[in-house]
């Protein structure tokens, strides 16, 4: 984490509490793999070579996409020794069936930052590690703030083929497995609807410099739907995410809500 903070405003200190991963893998390996159809056979074959073997990921969770026209199934994978991720991926015959496609950011510690509204366990990387108290949170820039790397480098887009350098991956979700019901009322009323038009913009939208934005409902490794959701965005760079998340209307309502 940036210690210093330079965004922060003087004398900032937050409403709520939140907590980040203390000591983040010095490398994190995500893939999202994703399954078109309804085929159980290829499903089970996929979700069998994900959770077994030496090379099989330090986390796995399972979810299906929800804005898309036709059914598919994600898996998220998280590995802590990106060389196991590689060795996974070679040998893995569930890959060389029709219809899947794999997307795999390799993250060095000093490139990524976490934040969490609780200290229990979430979808994602907290599964990977401790969290700890940040008061680095609650204000336009604190996101920079947290990833190391930005106090020398501004973390632009770079150049690159197929697809830049230096792209922004982004998830975020939402559990509302333990809320009281006049909370969980106001999520579905007021929050969802307008977190669902933010995916939607950013799905839709080509000037905005998200390239692709998934919309998830988490499930069990059998296919049973949680009590959360969650969302994947890839972007341009992180600029691009600042930018949406502190001018656009879109976001500005999540914000709000």
């Amino acid at each position: 984490m940036n210690k210093t903070a330079p965004n922060r405003p003087e004398g900032h200190t937050p409403i709520a509490n939140a907590w980040c991963i203390g000591q983040l893998p010095d490398h994190t390996a995500c893939s999202t793999i994703l399954i078109r159809g309804t085929d159980t056979a290829a499903i089970d074959k996929l979700r069998e070579e994900l959770t077994a073997g030496a090379n099989a990921p330090t986390h796995v969770e399972r979810a299906r996409v929800l804005n898309t026209d036709t059914p598919l199934t994600a898996f998220i994978g998280y590995w802590t020794d990106p060389e196991s991720q590689r060795r996974w991926h070679q040998s893995a015959h569930a890959l060389v069936q029709p219809g899947v496609l794999v997307e795999t950011a390799l993250i060095p510690a000093q490139r990524c930052e976490t934040i969490y509204s609780t200290p229990e366990t979430m979808p994602g990387m907290r599964n990977l590690r401790p969290v700890e108290l940040t008061d680095v949170h609650e204000y336009w820039g604190a996101s920079r703030d947290r990833i190391a790397d930005s106090a020398v480098s501004d973390l632009s887009s770079e150049p690159g083929d197929p697809l830049p350098g230096n792209l922004c991956l982004l998830r975020g979700g939402q559990v509302w497995q333990h809320c009281p019901e006049a909370e969980r009322a106001m999520f579905f009323a007021d929050v969802l609807p307008k977190l669902e038009a933010a995916i939607h913009f950013l799905a839709s939208d080509a000037y905005s410099g998200c390239i692709s934005c998934r919309l998830m409902r988490d499930q069990s490794m059998d296919g049973e739907d949680l009590e959360s959701s969650s969302f994947i965005a890839w972007f341009r760079d992180f600029n691009s995410l600042e930018v949406w998340t502190s001018t656009h209307p879109t976001h500005l309502g999540v914000f709000g809500a």
